[in-house]
């Protein structure tokens, strides 16, 4: 599977559109230095904008005139900063009329391309801007203007700025259960799937694009069966290389979410000496990336809202060997009963030793002592 990882304009440092008709090629769009707003209306992307010179694009109206009887070959090309260049291509490129959105429509993508295809997702979805939105709001969310599915794999006239704080790549999808996410460590290396239903992007890809230099946010995107969406987001988001396991690195959890963290606890050092109170506890806290307590009330919430957990410990010695302990279920009680523990029956996979589960187990700090 080729990645699609190339079609994010923010992390390029030269990105151009092009349309191969007869002779010459027709320019459709150029991205380089970040110098044109492209976050545009949709009057604006209709007649086009920019200087044809530097950074434009050509016009949706133009672009349908121009592609309306033509069988057209579509050509992105990719400078990335470090001088390296990928490019994709599709048959039969055209636009519809306004009136249908200016719907895009694609052939089948050219296998000697190197960028990966990122447009098949896209096919056959009509143009977007912040104020003729889809249904989903991609245009404003991922501030851009395309042709946007639910939402992306290709975002090429989002926010062009190599120093941008965040950037948006898609990494993952699971929609259907389609696919097969019981894969070998080679699969998850190098990725797999169908970008326009369910894939894994791979780890050295989303290792390439997170050591970059730039920063990343992690968004994960929940939707339950009921259409209920949750997101949780962690700051600056990266992968080590395969020579390091491909090692998960986040800063802190964005308090806007709203999907609550998978991690409870988190340390390494000693550092946690100098966290002694009980609204510290109760709130959590986050020293650094491996340094963190995701809070009672939030355990609290997220341990009695009806789903069964599973509680995991997992125990490293300075010398590296690593145990686990597991019960098949957890919760922790209100702040008023002293966020009192509740432990499930305990996995006999498990190699850390059993907590004894028979007592009651309170929790307390330096500021808070439980006296029973």
């Amino acid at each position: 599977m080729k990645s699609n990882l190339n079609f994010v304009a923010e992390k390029w440092a030269v990105v151009e559109v092009v349309a191969e008709v007869e002779a010459p090629a027709e320019v459709l769009q150029r991205r380089k230095d970040g110098t044109e707003d492209f976050f545009r209306t949709w009057m604006q992307y209709k007649v086009g904008f920019g200087n044809p010179s530097s950074e434009f694009w050509l016009g949706n109206e133009y672009i349908h005139q121009l592609t309306a009887n033509s069988q057209l070959v579509l050509r992105v090309d990719m400078t990335a900063y470090d001088g390296s260049s990928r490019y994709a291509e599709y048959v039969n490129f055209s636009l519809s009329a306004e009136d249908t959105g200016y719907k895009l429509h694609l052939g089948n993508y050219l296998e000697t391309s190197t960028a990966g295809d990122s447009l098949t997702y896209h096919r056959e979805m009509p143009f977007a801007t912040w104020d003729k939105d889809n249904k989903l709001g991609c245009a404003t969310r991922r501030h851009g203007a395309w042709w946007y599915n639910n939402c992306l794999t290709s975002n090429l006239n989002a926010r062009h700025d190599r120093a941008s704080e965040w950037s948006n790549v898609v990494l993952h999808r699971r929609t259907s259960a389609s696919s097969s996410f019981r894969k070998t460590w080679n699969d998850y290396k190098h990725g797999f799937g169908d970008v326009t239903s369910e894939f894994w992007l791979g780890n050295d890809n989303i290792h390439a694009i997170t050591s970059t230099g730039g920063r990343f946010l992690l968004r994960i995107e929940l939707t339950a069966f009921d259409g209920e969406t949750r997101t949780a987001e962690y700051s600056d988001f990266s992968l080590d290389t395969a020579e390091n396991d491909f090692k998960l690195h986040v800063g802190a959890y964005v308090s806007r979410s709203d999907a609550g963290q998978v991690i409870q606890q988190r340390t390494s050092s000693g550092e946690f000496d100098n966290k002694t109170t009980w609204k510290e506890y109760k709130n959590g806290f986050v020293i650094s990336p491996s340094q963190l307590w995701l809070g009672n009330e939030n355990v609290h919430g997220i341990t009695t809202s009806g789903k069964e957990y599973i509680l995991r410990i997992e125990l490293a010695s300075h010398s590296g060997k690593r145990r686990i302990a597991e019960y098949d279920m957890f919760s922790l009680d209100s702040e008023e009963k002293l966020y009192r523990i509740k432990f499930g029956s305990f996995l006999e996979r498990s190699d850390a030793g059993k907590i004894d589960t028979e007592i009651q187990w309170y929790f307390a700090t330096a500021t808070v002592l439980v006296s029973l």
